[in-house]
């Protein structure tokens, strides 16, 4: 099995793609939702706290978006690629993120495999982590 992190934005992200060390690619576009994967080597585990790095890096792509940015780890299965992952059972009938299916993130979640996690738009340059 092979682990990705996968961050579903608003819209799209300049940085996201340009980041040398925790650079995702562009997947697909579901709904009012772009996709970014990226396969992890040993960065994301699941039971530990994200890095903060990671924190770092989708606080600056957040700075960017003006809006939440979600993002999940998931081990993709025998010939199960990026491309097979959908957000269709995150979205409620309006076509928004269901935020009961939705953890925060911060600096101590601990990450658990297959949950969305929402790193919230946070219009102040002083709250820090």
């Amino acid at each position: 099995m092979t682990t990705f992190s996968f961050l579903i934005l608003s819209e799209k992200s300049s940085l996201i793609e340009k980041d040398r060390y925790n650079k995702h690619s562009f997947v697909k576009k579901e709904g009012n939702f772009y996709i970014f994967a990226r396969q992890q080597t040993a960065g994301i585990v699941e039971g530990k706290s994200i890095s903060r790095e990671y924190i770092d890096f989708i606080r600056s792509i957040s700075s960017e978006m003006e809006s939440p940015i979600y993002t999940l780890v998931k081990e993709l299965k025998n010939k199960e690629g990026e491309n097979d992952f959908s957000i269709k059972k995150y979205i409620d009938s309006n076509g928004i993120i269901d935020s009961e299916k939705v953890l925060v993130l911060n600096k101590d979640t601990l990450i658990s495999y297959n949950k969305l996690y929402k790193f919230p738009f946070i219009t102040s340059e002083i709250t820090r982590f």
